[in-house]
């Protein structure tokens, strides 16, 4: 298990996939100083991005009562440092290598256009989903919160206007996320040329570890900050 003691370095020693998570919060991978020292000086809670890392080592069984203790903007926070994240670092390195698949044999596989297109769809679609949830759930989740811990005067009629749109787009989220891992599941059976898969595999392995990314963000955001607007909104008695 990690511990706020351990350094970067070490973290990155139990597994290098880590590297996603320190990146995300700019945390430099070669300090020595431990996540504490280091996420105090950076402004982070060392106990979440503690959590987080443990939490991505099995995304398949996620103990959700480690995050419920975490108030709403931190969990905002993560969640929109890791769309920036998505979008800016993980996705394009995928295509950059699905490109780079495409030129060298790009004469023999034809089909890789095709790997290339499905791809293509996928971020796209991931990202106008990111989009959404950016406009429609995390401006309600803030309001919500500032209503409830510093009485702030916000409009009752605007929070359920904000309720209505959040919860509809959550709705639905499930199901764009289902379309999402079939597409993911569909991009991961397609064959590579057999002459040479090195290239794939390092395809192979980014797309495996961005599920897994995923897999954890998804979880966070419907079995953590869905739960915490429920018990907000049952706080101020919003209908």
């Amino acid at each position: 298990m990690i511990s706020i003691k351990n350094s970067p370095s070490e973290i990155l020693k139990i597994n290098k996939q880590n590297e996603h998570i320190l990146n995300r919060y700019d945390i430099p991978h070669k300090s020595k100083k431990s996540i504490e020292k280091t996420s105090y000086k950076k402004d982070i809670n060392p106990d979440f991005i503690v959590d987080v890392l443990n939490s991505f080592e099995n995304t398949e069984n996620i103990d959700h009562k480690l995050f419920i203790k975490y108030r709403v903007p931190l969990i905002i926070d993560y969640l929109e440092k890791s769309h920036l994240y998505y979008r800016t670092k993980r996705l394009p390195e995928i295509e950059q290598n699905i490109y780079n698949l495409i030129t060298k044999f790009e004469d023999k596989k034809p089909l890789l256009y095709l790997f290339h297109y499905f791809f293509k769809v996928y971020q796209s679609e991931l990202c106008k989903h990111f989009k959404e949830e950016e406009e429609k759930v995390f401006p309600y989740a803030l309001n919500l919160y500032n209503s409830v811990y510093f009485k702030s005067k916000a409009d009752n009629n605007l929070l359920k206007t904000q309720k209505k749109t959040a919860i509809e787009f959550m709705k639905s989220h499930r199901k764009q996320e289902n379309d999402l891992k079939v597409l993911h599941k569909a991009i991961l059976k397609y064959s590579p040329p057999a002459n040479n898969l090195s290239i794939y595999q390092i395809i192979l392995s980014q797309l495996k570890s961005f599920q897994q990314d995923l897999n954890l963000h998804a979880s966070i955001e419907e079995n953590v900050l869905e739960t915490k607007l429920i018990s907000l909104e049952s706080y101020l008695n919003l209908k």
